[in-house]
């Protein structure tokens, strides 16, 4: 006879994704390359935001150049709803 095992664990993935390429409140010369990540339920998705004008730039889910001057937001989001946002500018 076979015992039904009821002691399965789970972790709930509470960990915000990866930004990398840019920091928080940093300026770059000419263009910057956002690249976004999530190791645990992955990359749901990422938008980055003109915070001036709030126009959406543009949606993705791996990396994105930002060639055009100006203030910008990255807000990523994974699969389990934990988001991360950083905001930078491009001179």
């Amino acid at each position: 006879m076979l015992i039904p095992n009821n002691n399965l664990n789970f972790a709930a993935d509470k960990t915000k994704p990866s930004v990398t390429g840019v920091k928080n409140g940093k300026s770059y010369r000419g263009k910057a390359t956002v690249k976004v990540s999530d190791k645990d339920s992955g990359v749901k998705s990422a938008v980055i935001k003109n915070t001036k004008t709030g126009k959406t730039y543009a949606k993705f889910t791996g990396s994105k150049k930002v060639t055009k001057k100006g203030k910008y937001s990255v807000t990523v989001t994974d699969n389990m709803g934990n988001k991360k946002t950083v905001k930078f500018t491009v001179k």
